[in-house]
């Protein structure tokens, strides 16, 4: 295996592959080095929120190395720069040498009786919640874990099973992976949990981390099992890969659900799940100690770093620019409807791109398999030394009832050269039998 370079973001769906590629593969390969920061995983050098990272020269140092040979001092950093968020400012980058950190232990935290969340067990009750499923809910945590950082969790969490720490006194760090033990039931054969850690202070509560457990694949994703209705289950599965630091005076909460609409499809029964508190309902938090300073952790340099002039005159070639996403909800007394849309323009190689992608999704109130998606792509490209140009709509219908997805597609391609103009059609149409899903 050769040697490998991976940008991913510190938040979202994307956030954990980086960790999982250098955890099973770095003793194969000469060198792994990877960078989780606070940008999208195909922009490491849009810099907000900031602290700035040149993620230019970090590549341009990497291939001047591995492609021309030459010493760079690449190979001398530690494997690992994270970014560790903060609660209250943007965060810093750090190094570290290797995966797992050697500072890392597990904070256990219970879910309790009142909606607590305890770091011990000697005030536990036997007791449980009952939590009402409403397929249409999970807006406000954006869409596919990773574009909720500003969003408030609060109007989210009202339909959930929260669960609230004691205002905190000291700091607590975490980088990881938070792990989660439940012990449920529920009223039909199909349930899935979200579960959203956040960190909540003057009335405002931001999600740090997410995750989500099709409950068929509780033991064996290949093998899926519905459940016995009424009858008790443990169920364990990890979050997301995060970095967070929760400060004094802050809480931590754990919000559960059945829905997160609609980066999760609705399962398509009615239902009345129960969370059971005991010793096996918990999480566990991989907090970082920083007990001496002289086990401090190193802070990079790289902001400093400037690209060559030679280099800078080839990256600037690729231009890019992102539009404000639209992203808003309408919500009538039968069904909710979740509106995204989102406009890209770069400029790569003298080709001009220009894409939109808009959509609508629409979950019944009444009857929780009753969901559609609603969707078109338009891409637009442009050769500006031939003129030509090249245009490709994309229109897609999906919906569900409680048996049946059913998939409505047509694409368009409509070639502009300068001969004559040509159209490609195509079409689909498909019906497929849900299958735990």
């Amino acid at each position: 295996m050769g040697p490998c370079f991976h940008y991913c973001q510190t938040d979202g769906e994307n956030s954990h592959f980086g960790i999982n590629i250098y955890s099973n593969a770095r003793q194969y390969s000469p060198k792994i080095k990877l960078v989780v920061g606070p940008f999208t995983h195909s922009a490491p050098e849009d810099n907000s929120p900031g602290p700035g990272f040149d993620g230019k020269s970090d590549m341009v140092s990497w291939f001047d190395y591995w492609l021309k040979g030459h010493d760079t001092g690449i190979l001398a950093e530690p494997d690992l720069t994270l970014f560790i968020r903060n609660g209250t400012s943007a965060g810093e980058y750090r190094y570290y040498d290797h995966w797992p950190l050697n500072k890392m232990k597990s904070k256990r935290f219970f879910m309790m009786k009142n909606k607590k969340l305890e770091d011990t067990t000697s005030s536990w009750v036997m007791s449980s919640d009952k939590l009402e499923y409403k397929p249409w809910i999970g807006f406000e945590a954006g869409y596919w874990w990773g574009s909720s950082i500003d969003l408030d969790q609060s109007k989210y969490d009202r339909d959930c099973l929260v669960y609230e720490s004691d205002v905190l006194q000291y700091a607590i760090e975490i980088i990881g992976y938070v792990n989660v033990s439940l012990q449920v039931s529920t009223t039909s054969k199909l349930a899935h949990w979200m579960i959203r850690l956040e960190d909540v202070y003057n009335q405002t509560a931001i999600m740090v981390t997410g995750g989500a457990l099709n409950g068929a694949q509780r033991n064996n994703r290949s093998n899926p099992e519905y459940f016995i209705p009424n009858q008790i289950y443990n169920l364990t599965f990890r979050l997301h890969f995060t970095t967070w630091t929760f400060l004094p005076q802050h809480q931590i909460r754990l919000s559960i659900s059945n829905a997160y609409f609609f980066t999760h499809w609705p399962t398509p029964e009615p239902m009345t799940t129960t969370i059971y508190h005991n010793p096996i309902t918990y999480i566990d938090l991989p907090v970082i100690s920083h007990c001496h300073s002289s086990a401090s952790p190193i802070i990079p340099l790289f902001t400093q770093k400037s690209v060559d002039p030679s280099d800078e005159m080839y990256l600037n070639k690729l231009v890019y620019k992102s539009e404000p996403k639209i992203y808003y909800k309408t919500d009538t007394d039968f069904d909710t409807t979740i509106t995204y849309e989102t406009n890209t323009h770069q400029t790569i190689n003298h080709i001009q791109i220009q894409s939109n992608l808009s959509f609508n999704f629409t979950c019944s109130h009444i009857d929780p398999s009753n969901v559609t998606w609603i969707t078109q792509a338009k891409h637009f490209y442009r050769f500006l030394s031939t003129n030509r140009t090249l245009e490709l709509i994309t229109n897609m219908n999906v919906y569900s009832d409680n048996a049946y997805f059913y998939t409505n597609l047509n694409r368009l391609l409509t070639d502009n050269s300068q001969i004559k103009q040509q159209q490609l059609n195509y079409q689909f149409f498909g019906k497929q039998k849900r299958q735990f899903q």
